[in-house]
């Protein structure tokens, strides 16, 4: 949908390859996207804001056979004169917030950035994201849940009966599922 389309847009420049648009001092509400071809032939931001303004940076040459040089991307070349180019719009007027489509048939769902999947208490590292419903992830995040079994294990002090060295048995509240947990 519009709305996931935009949330996706908008993340590209806040946290992904178009968040050198903020390096330079343009703050506004924006989206947009990078892009970048074979061989570094070409690279390009393309944005827009609240005001629907949208605009495209490209870099590049009409032989096709020239690249611009290893690594030389969209993110790194364009994106920051897209946010040069927004700073000097918006120097005497705030950038309007980009409209909000329907959010109809939309559910947020609390992810951990490490698995993809939904943020347990353990998990440190979350965001909050969108999906159409019936296409967000259903199963909690695991793999917290074995750094703190792991670390448990190190950590803790295990009592054991006093059966001989052979017969000991791990006496914990985890010793029952253990490996259960540890094979996800």
């Amino acid at each position: 949908t519009a709305f996931i389309v935009t949330s996706m847009m908008r993340d590209v420049v806040i946290r992904g390859t178009g968040a050198l648009v903020r390096s330079v001092g343009f703050y506004g509400d924006a989206a947009g996207k990078t892009g970048t071809t074979s061989y570094w032939r070409d690279a390009w931001f393309i944005g827009f804001t609240g005001s629907g303004l949208v605009t495209a940076i490209w870099f590049g040459f009409d032989k096709s056979t020239v690249s611009m040089g290893r690594g030389v991307v969209g993110g790194t070349v364009a994106a920051p004169v897209f946010g040069e180019y927004m700073r000097e719009v918006y120097r005497k007027i705030t950038a309007p917030p980009i409209p909000s489509p329907s959010m109809s048939g939309i559910v947020t769902v609390e992810i951990c950035q490490e698995s993809g999947k939904i943020a347990s208490p353990l998990c440190t590292n979350t965001r909050s994201e969108f999906f159409i419903v019936g296409t967000e992830p259903v199963e909690e995040c695991n793999v917290h849940l074995k750094e703190y079994v792991r670390s448990s294990e190190s950590e803790r002090a295990f009592e054991f009966d006093s059966k001989p060295e052979s017969e000991k048995v791990l006496k914990d509240d985890f010793s029952d599922f253990r490996e259960d947990l540890l094979r996800f």
